[in-house]
């Protein structure tokens, strides 16, 4: 280890604070370039309208959330895609929908009156990997992040190294 890495090393170690502190801020940065990467590349659905006057447009979008665990160093942030996601990514085979508690389901487009039926025929839908596709578009984003974060870690602990001499 050379004069430079040993300097950095003890740097770290006498700020680590402001390092937790940058680190956990990257976290949540990539972890939201991620999010809306995601939701960009997210199928919008078909809009539909049920017995209760609501619309279902772009489910897959919307719940594509972050979670959080942990502080500064140990700071963890995972992007989640929900139970439409978990739909859509491997697609589905054709079918049938039966409802679980009442006797018929609702159906049908925005524009028309909704139908019910006691049974619904759900087509086949191909295989759609967005989280995937929206995790490679964040790549270069969260890259960029990190070194920034690095850049600004490194500048603020010389400034700190400075003001202590």
């Amino acid at each position: 280890m050379g004069w430079t890495h040993l300097r950095a090393a003890v740097a770290v170690l006498e700020h680590p604070t402001l390092v937790a502190k940058g680190m956990e801020q990257a976290t949540r940065r990539s972890a939201n370039a991620a999010r809306r990467a995601i939701r960009h590349e997210a199928p919008l659905a078909k809009a539909t309208t049920h017995l209760s006057g609501t619309h279902h447009r772009g489910q897959a979008r919307g719940r594509v959330n972050v979670m959080w665990k942990g502080h500064g160093f140990n700071a963890e942030a995972s992007v989640r895609g929900g139970r439409a996601a978990n739909l859509i990514v491997p697609g589905q085979k054709m079918h049938d929908i039966a409802p679980a508690t009442m006797k018929a389901l609702s159906f049908g487009p925005a524009a028309a009156a909704p139908g019910l039926a006691p049974l619904v025929h759900h087509p086949a839908v191909a295989p759609n990997p967005f989280v995937e596709r929206g995790a490679v578009a964040a790549g270069p984003l969260i890259d960029a992040v990190m070194a920034e974060t690095g850049q600004t870690i490194v500048t603020e602990m010389a400034r700190s190294i400075e003001r202590g001499r």
